[in-house]
């Protein structure tokens, strides 16, 4: 990440630079978002995976989508862990 703002000039520059990175324009956005859906759709927990780690990576992935714009509701989110827990 340092070498993204090495040539900056002023705090604000850096600033600047790393947000614009982090951020994209909308058409990397898009594609970040369905990036996401896809990991979202297919995320399924495994057996030998502890529940907490497996709610804390949903919400890892709703959070990217929701950074690229999507709108998930807190219950699609619990229907969705609820729906791919293992019997």
């Amino acid at each position: 990440m340092f070498e993204k703002i090495v040539d900056s000039d002023s705090s604000k520059e850096a600033w600047d630079t790393l947000a614009k990175y982090f951020s994209g324009d909308d058409k990397v956005k898009k594609i970040r978002l369905q990036s996401f859906r896809r990991k979202y759709e297919l995320l399924q927990m495994k057996k030998e995976e502890k529940k907490e780690d497996y709610c804390s990576s949903v919400i890892a992935i709703t959070n990217q989508m929701k950074i690229c714009g999507e709108t998930l509701s807190d219950k699609s989110v619990v229907e969705k862990i609820l729906r791919t827990l293992p019997s």
